[in-house]
């Protein structure tokens, strides 16, 4: 299909409908047009569109959202495909272009003068021509008009390049040049309850006043209102200021919260509602650019600020973003670094996955990815690889929306290996006052018996010389404290170590615990080197043990090793069961309340002989 025969789209407000037709046939465009209902589908319209080819779009709004939502999504899918919009005012017009409008064509102007807008931007966006060629006069002035709309568009085009408000606002005076004819041209910021010029060509456009304030004369009119000012002689103004003498001509235009674009001649009646019409399609890109220009430096500042709190995160962290179903490293602050030894030009790029998990944890860290990739907000405990090993952290995953959509965020590793350290030592000290309580409970009950009984005998008696051994006892419970203390905390040797005598040693705690009918058979016992409150501590256990669960009968014996490397003590009980047989020196292991007795009952006995005695030397 030829550019000639390729149809425009049209989407006309009802009550214009038949005067955007007949521009369109005047431009000698097929036209194919739907009904503008009251709300305009972005969808249908899309729709309608893949239908078949089309030359342009030509569309009004009875809403700007609705309008705004159906340009976005046609430049989505035809980003080329010129797109004139006919709204109603300034900020709309700006609104639809932001959005990606070819051309907005203002309808709130005289009819003849939005007409001939309209015709115009169809001869040039939809390559149609509605000149007629009966009067010269009115080809030339076409001419004029295509001339002044594609200079409109080149200033267009070219402020989407400039990057600050200066060079926006330098271009739009430029630019203006090639548009207007005038003796002084201004773009003026609203800022600190005054107009300051951003760009001007006149060094003073208001003789003899360096600035303005925002309530005063044309332009403070303008901005006040948000309306455009066309004042053809403003000694004839009620709102002019003095000071814009010698002009006697303004055309002032808003620029929305930003300030106002102004036009200034020195001739009566220079400028006409043409100069209108085009200073409003150049004020709104201007306004566009405006905040293009707003929009990037907020954002620069928001990742400047995003980037210097990322470095300053006194954590390691890593920037990722996800590629193949994994986190890969954009960027580390230097914690990082510090921690895990990699330099930005090594670890961006990387997986994470590779550069920091050990081996036996790829599993639950794929599983730990997945959730990240859901979008979950995660604290986890892990181990990573440091520059001084394997280390547990608490890792916790930041997602964040990028503007291209890619799924990225932070991942912050917080050191918790000393929460770790102290969580265990307090583990350890709730073990050691278990131990201790348990030593306490089994190992001064000889010492606090023979107390008691002691103690009876000299109520009974009368005799003085009881209290004595109950004072011995008391001293010796208060040192096994000690001791027991000692050990529970530290496990380490306690009391000095002198030679011992065991076949004394074991006569001498037998006869200090209620043996009943129990008999003890000692063999040759050698001589050892040891602590003798300890040792004998042990026998007494051992002893006890025997008879408690061995019954009042039981034979205890205690001799030497067949090899000669230490002593044993044993007794004819029922024995310890098979199934607890590898445990019963475990600190702590008891058989109280099961089927038979042991030498190790006590909570010290295994440990106390450990480090209690000795081959003597």
């Amino acid at each position: 299909m030829s550019d000639s025969q390729t149809p425009v789209l049209a989407i006309p407000p009802r009550e214009t409908a038949g005067v955007v037709a007949d521009i369109l046939a005047g431009a000698g465009a097929p036209v194919v047009r739907v009904p503008n209902e009251t709300r305009l589908d972005a969808t249908a319209v899309l729709a309608r569109l893949r239908q078949g080819e089309f030359r342009g779009l030509v569309c009004a709004q009875p809403r700007v959202h609705d309008i705004v939502q159906t340009v976005e999504t046609v430049r989505i899918r035809y980003p080329e495909l010129p797109v004139i919009v006919l709204v109603d005012g300034p900020e709309s017009a700006a609104t639809v272009l932001e959005a990606g409008a070819t051309v907005a064509v203002r309808t709130d102007s005289e009819p003849d003068q939005w007409q001939r807008i309209l015709r115009q931007m169809v001869d040039t966006e939809l390559g149609g021509s509605t000149a007629t060629s009966s009067e010269s006069t009115e080809a030339d002035t076409q001419s004029t008009i295509d001339d002044d709309v594609q200079r409109l568009h080149e200033v267009a085009s070219a402020l989407d390049e400039r990057r600050t408000e200066w060079s926006v606002s330098e271009l739009a005076v430029e630019g203006a040049s090639e548009l207007f004819q005038f003796d002084a041209c201004v773009v003026a910021e609203a800022r600190n309850d005054e107009f300051t010029p951003l760009a001007a060509t006149a060094a003073a456009p208001t003789p003899g006043r360096s600035r303005l304030r925002l309530d005063e004369g044309i332009a403070g009119e303008t901005y006040r209102t948000g309306e455009p000012v066309l004042t053809g002689d403003v000694a004839e103004s009620a709102v002019a200021a003095g000071g814009c003498l010698p002009y006697r001509s303004v055309l002032s235009l808003p620029l929305g919260d930003i300030g106002v674009f102004q036009l200034l001649s020195e001739r009566v009646g220079a400028y006409d509602q043409r100069d209108l019409d085009f200073g409003e399609l150049l004020v709104a890109h201007v306004a566009h650019a405006y905040g293009r220009v707003r929009y990037e430096r907020e954002l620069t500042k928001e990742r400047d600020r995003a980037t210097e709190l990322f470095q300053n995160v006194p954590d390691p962290a890593v920037r990722y973003v996800f590629e193949d179903g994994t986190p890969r490293i954009d960027a580390v602050n230097s914690a990082f670094v510090r921690h895990f030894g990699y330099e930005p030009s090594v670890a961006v790029g990387e997986r994470t996955l590779d550069l920091l998990v050990p081996t036996d944890q790829r599993s639950e860290a794929v599983e730990l990815y997945d959730a990240i990739m859901d979008g979950e907000h995660t604290d986890r405990e892990v181990e990573r690889r440091t520059t001084e090993g394997t280390a547990p952290f608490l890792l916790r995953s930041v997602p964040v929306s990028s503007e291209d959509g890619s799924r990225m965020g932070y991942i912050i590793y917080t050191d918790i290996g000393e929460l770790v350290e102290r969580e265990q030592a307090l583990e350890r000290q709730n073990e050691q006052l278990d131990t201790f309580a348990s030593m306490v409970s089994h190992d001064l009950r000889n010492p606090l018996s023979s107390a008691m009984g002691y103690l009876e005998l000299a109520r009974e008696s009368g005799d003085g010389s009881h209290l004595d051994i109950v004072e011995e006892e008391h001293d010796r419970m208060l040192s096994m404290i000690d001791d027991l203390l000692t050990l529970a905390r530290h496990g380490d040797s306690i009391g000095s170590v002198e030679p011992l005598d065991l076949e004394t040693a074991a006569q001498d705690a037998w006869e200090t615990v209620d043996t009943e009918d129990a008999r003890l058979g000692a063999g040759a016992l050698p001589r050892v080197e040891g602590d003798p409150e300890r040792v004998q501590q042990v026998f007494e256990n051992l002893f006890r043990n025997a008879v408690e669960h061995g019954g009042g009968d039981v034979t205890v014996t205690v001799d030497t090793l067949a090899d000669g490397s230490g002593f044993y003590v044993a007794d004819d009980g029922p024995g310890v069961p098979a199934s607890i047989a590898d445990d019963i020196f475990e600190m702590g292991m008891t058989t109280a309340g099961g089927s038979g007795g042991t030498a190790s009952d006590s909570p010290s006995s295994g440990r106390s002989r450990r480090d209690t005695a000795g081959p003597s030397r």
